[in-house]
């Protein structure tokens, strides 16, 4: 799983700065300090999710010529758990539980989410169990 966390935390006028550290935002911290090592348990039944065709760009890049039918999930209603392994110290349960938020609401995941600029792929964090011991979290989001 792939986020791009600066745009969170350089583009707006107010990015959240690393206390005691000047002007660091914590864009290289969540870049390079978090890691998903599986991918989100979602526990659906593959046959019971529903699909839309679309027509992409062949190579996935907009402006290329070339176009072809995709076909893409719909699923109107999700519930995930996942591991977060915290590789950076600095990283702390309030500031990861704030950052997802964060990410739930402006980044979000899947296709046309608000990252792209769509509607679509929202979440927020229903739970958080914290392992201050080796920094994994069980996490919970839909």
């Amino acid at each position: 799983m792939h986020y791009r966390w600066g745009t969170l935390f350089e583009t707006s006028d107010n990015p959240r700065r690393i206390t005691g550290q000047g002007q660091a935002t914590w864009t290289g911290e969540f870049t390079s300090g978090i890691v998903l090592f599986e991918d989100i348990f979602l526990d659906i039944d593959p046959a019971s999710v529903g699909y839309i065709d679309i027509s992409a760009h062949v190579n996935g890049v907009r402006g290329s010529g070339k176009r072809v039918t995709r076909r893409f999930p719909i699923v109107p209603s999700w519930k995930g758990t996942f591991d977060i392994h915290l590789l950076d110290p600095i990283i702390t349960e309030d500031i990861l539980a704030e950052m997802l938020e964060i990410a739930g609401l402006f980044i979000g995941v899947g296709r046309y989410r608000p990252e792209n600029g769509g509607l679509n792929g929202r979440f927020h964090t229903t739970k958080i169990v914290w392992n201050p011991a080796g920094h994994v979290l069980d996490e919970e989001a839909t």
